[in-house]
C-alpha cells in the first residue's frame, strides 16, 4: 500500500507499507446418491441379476418421483429437508430381476462451498544497539465474510430423522494474528 500521510512520519509508517493477500475458494458441490443400502427391502443385496444376466445383484439407487436435484436452499437444508423419504421408491422389480432406476447414480448435488481467506502483514524496520532487526505484525482471516458452508446431505434412507438434511458446517471465521521479531 502507497504512503497516505507523507507528513507525519508515525501515521505513515503505521498506514503505509501493508502486504495483502487473499485466497478465494468457489467450489459447486460434490455428486452424490441416494441409498437404501440399509432399509427393507435392499434390492443391492436382494437382487442377484446383473446387466448380462449374471449374478451381481442392482445398485441400491430407490427411484426418485422429486424435481429438484441440486440448488437447495439453506431453509430446506437445515429447517424442512432438500427431500422427505416419501419422494423414493424401489423400483419395480427390485429384488427379482434387473432393474432400471430412474434417480441415476450422482444425479445430486450438495452445497456448494464459497470462501475468502485473507492475509495482511507489514514489517517493521527497527534499529537495535547498531544492529538491524524487524518487527513483522501478521493477521490471517479463513472465512474473512463468515459465509456459512454446509456439509454433505445425509443420503442414506435408513437414516430415520437426519434423512434430507445437512446436520454440520464446516468451521465459521476464524482469526489468527501473529507478530515476528527478527534480528
Amino acid at each position: 500500500m502507497p504512503s497516505v500521510f507523507r507528513d507525519n512520519f508515525v501515521l505513515n509508517e503505521a498506514a503505509s507499507g501493508w502486504t495483502i493477500g487473499a485466497i478465494v475458494i468457489a467450489q459447486s458441490g460434490s455428486p452424490f446418491s441416494v441409498s437404501n443400502a440399509e432399509g427393507s427391502p435392499s434390492y443391492a443385496t436382494d437382487n442377484s441379476w446383473a446387466v448380462d444376466g449374471s449374478q451381481g445383484g442392482t445398485p441400491n439407487f430407490p427411484d426418485y418421483l422429486g424435481t429438484q436435484r441440486k440448488g437447495f436452499s439453506n431453509h430446506r437444508l437445515t429447517l424442512t429437508g432438500a427431500f422427505q423419504p416419501s419422494q423414493f421408491s424401489d423400483p419395480v422389480g427390485a429384488g427379482t430381476r434387473f432393474v432400471l432406476t430412474n434417480q441415476g447414480a450422482n444425479s445430486f448435488r450438495n452445497p456448494n462451498f464459497t470462501t475468502v481467506n485473507t492475509s495482511v502483514k507489514k514489517v517493521f524496520p527497527l534499529r537495535f544497539l547498531g544492529e538491524q532487526a524487524s518487527f513483522t505484525l501478521r493477521g490471517d482471516f479463513i472465512n474473512l465474510f463468515n459465509h456459512t458452508n454446509w456439509q454433505g446431505i445425509y443420503n442414506s434412507l435408513d437414516g430415520g430423522q437426519n434423512f434430507g438434511f445437512v446436520t454440520t458446517g464446516n468451521n465459521k471465521r476464524f482469526v489468527q494474528m501473529g507478530g515476528r521479531f527478527q534480528f
